[in-house]
């Protein structure tokens, strides 16, 4: 049922039309009704009266269903941010749709995955292929974007936006190398660059992404925040393409 987010889902405006509909088709057979849903949406900040007020057309949406005979094997209305953030008292129906959480991933604007408990489930990780020294003052990056501020090292990683690696993500984001962070610096179509400082590291050294290096952690919140998003974007960006372990 479509309560507000606009996406997927039958508006209250056509809603008792549909549940007769789908009544007279179950009743004949066609047909077999297991389930009502909606999307919230402000799902990632649950406190928002936005919520509220879809939640109260839901139920009246059900209550239409019902008026028609139709009996739902599963309702449900709440994502992984409800269900860490509200009593289950709280949680309206019988069935909570788990997503970003089962990947260790906070979904809750604002906080970490470790607030919650929860471990990630995934890492990224690839090498650095090239080390090399540059002065202080020298533009790297496409359109020079980003100017060295003093003398260093510049890493080199072969991933890049192709990869699911934002482009934008020079704005604010780290790596960890060694149990440190690292700024990523500039990313290109199938590579991008890390300011290493003044201590070189041997190529071949492991860069993590995303994931736990020593006592670093580099979250999917982390990055999301940096390119104006989330977790679940970042995570959902790592293609096919890359080679996975399990």
């Amino acid at each position: 049922m479509d309560t507000g987010l606009g996406r997927g889902g039958v508006q209250m405006s056509v809603w008792d039309d549909l549940a007769r509909a789908a009544a007279l088709h179950e009743a004949s057979g066609a047909i077999r009704i297991v389930g009502l849903w909606t999307q919230l949406s402000y799902a990632d900040a649950p406190e928002d009266p936005v919520n509220e007020r879809q939640l109260a057309v839901f139920r009246r949406g059900e209550a239409v269903a019902q008026s028609y005979g139709l009996r739902f094997e599963a309702v449900h209305t709440s994502t992984s941010a409800r269900a860490l953030t509200r009593p289950t008292s709280e949680l309206y129906g019988d069935t909570v749709r788990i997503g970003l959480a089962l990947f260790g991933v906070s979904p809750v604007s604002g906080t970490s995955s470790h607030f919650w408990g929860l471990s990630p489930v995934l890492s990224v990780t690839a090498p650095i292929v090239q080390v090399k020294f540059l002065e202080a003052g020298a533009r790297i990056g496409y359109d020079e974007s980003h100017r060295l501020s003093r003398d260093g090292y510049i890493g080199l990683v072969p991933m890049g936006y192709a990869d699911g690696v934002p482009k934008y993500l020079s704005r604010g984001a780290d790596v960890s190398v060694r149990g440190r962070r690292h700024a990523v610096v500039a990313v290109n179509m199938d590579q991008f660059l890390i300011d290493l400082g003044r201590d070189p590291v041997p190529v071949g050294a492991v860069a993590t992404i995303l994931g736990s290096d020593g006592a670093v952690t580099i979250d999917a919140n982390d990055w999301g925040a940096a390119i104006g998003s989330y977790g679940d974007e970042i995570v959902v960006r790592f293609g096919a393409g890359l080679p996975r372990t399990y």
